[in-house]
Order: structure tokens, then C-alpha cells, then sequence
């Protein structure tokens, strides 16, 4: 047993990639998704004023009507996802954590918001030139 636990004492390398699920841990998921909707506090996601200044600034130099099509990369559970779809775009979203996914799609449903959201890891996706905005 001793020799089993000295091998979790080892480092890895610098940049090894995990074989871990990290994001969706049944705790850090929950954990994360509630950092992202919590509209006051500066962690997953921005404050949501922040957040809504930022959309408002990106429409403004790209405007939806030139630009129509954006990729939201780490969407998250849509918060900027759905004021981006309010802007005038049409949005796809892609995220890595199931639970927040899952969480956007419903909130799409809700909204009838039309948005599109994957879950995947966006290191693996293969768009080429698809889209006129990526966030």
C-alpha cells in the first residue's frame, strides 16, 4: 500500500494533461455553476454588470447585423451566451462542464432562445471559418 500512495507524491510534468473529469466532478460542477450565477460575485463568470457592459461593447464593434453568427468558447451555463442572443447574434455555445450545459440548454428552452450549445472540449472542435465573432 505504501508503494501505491508514494506514487500520488510524484509531480507531474509542467503542461501534463489531466486524466481527470475535473469539470464535471459532481462537486466542482455544482460548485462552479452556482460561482456563475451568483450575479455578485467576480468568479466563474464576471459580476453580471460587468458582464452585460461587455456584451454591449463587443455588439457595438461588431455589430449583430454584419456579424450575425458568434461563438461563445467556455459558454458556461449562457450567461453571456443569452444577452448575446438579446444583441441580435445567433449563438452557438461550447462548453466542457456537463452540468453547466445541461443548465444552459434548459435555459434556452425557457427563453426560446434558440441557442445552440455543445458539450465538448473547445480544443477539439474543427470550425472553419463558421462564425463572424468568437468570445
Amino acid at each position: 500500500m505504501f508503494n501505491e500512495l508514494i506514487n500520488y507524491l510524484i509531480k507531474p510534468r509542467l503542461y501534463t494533461p489531466s486524466t481527470g473529469a475535473f469539470w464535471d466532478d459532481e462537486h466542482i460542477s455544482k460548485g462552479m455553476l452556482e460561482a456563475h450565477l451568483n450575479p455578485d460575485w467576480n468568479a466563474a463568470t464576471r459580476k453580471h454588470d460587468f458582464v452585460n457592459k461587455s456584451v454591449q461593447w463587443i455588439a457595438s464593434i461588431a455589430r449583430p447585423a454584419q456579424y450575425q453568427k458568434l461563438l461563445d468558447l467556455g459558454c458556461g451555463p449562457g450567461i453571456y451566451a443569452e444577452r448575446f442572443r438579446k444583441a441580435g447574434y445567433q449563438v452557438t455555445g461550447i462548453d466542457f462542464s456537463k452540468r453547466s450545459i445541461d443548465y444552459a440548454k434548459e435555459q434556452t428552452l425557457q427563453n426560446k432562445s434558440n441557442i445552440e450549445y455543445r458539450y465538448q472540449n473547445y480544443l477539439t472542435i474543427d470550425y472553419k471559418e463558421q462564425f463572424d465573432v468568437i468570445h
